[in-house]
């Protein structure tokens, strides 16, 4: 991911940094696999999707920057932010699929 080049990337990720307690300048973004690194609960991700939500469908400029389909609307905007999450979000912790996995391992 190439976030030097667009400040509400940054912006993002810096948040997305500012809820587990991580320092920005600590995340190598251009390291593959580098939300894979730290992990926050499920609390957590859903406060952060309903920020991101909340910042793309107020802020126009980001929505034509980032958005393949820059609408204003609570729904584009909030599956907009569920793609991210899914796509760059960190690892979740006690996530239901990772239980799964463990239960299937120890088989």
């Amino acid at each position: 991911m190439d976030e030097q080049q667009n400040p509400y990337l940054i912006r993002i990720i810096k948040h997305m940094c500012d809820v587990i307690n991580v320092d920005y300048s600590a995340v190598d973004v251009k390291e593959d696999g580098w939300y894979e690194k730290h992990t926050w609960t499920i609390e957590q991700e859903d406060n952060f999707l309903m920020w991101l939500s909340s910042e793309l469908y107020n802020n126009e400029a980001m929505r034509e920057e980032l958005l393949t389909d820059p609408e204003r609307s609570i729904e584009n905007c909030f599956t907009a932010a569920v793609h991210f999450v899914g796509n760059f979000g960190w690892e979740t912790e006690d996530d239901i699929i990772d239980q799964i996995d463990e239960i299937e391992e120890t088989k």
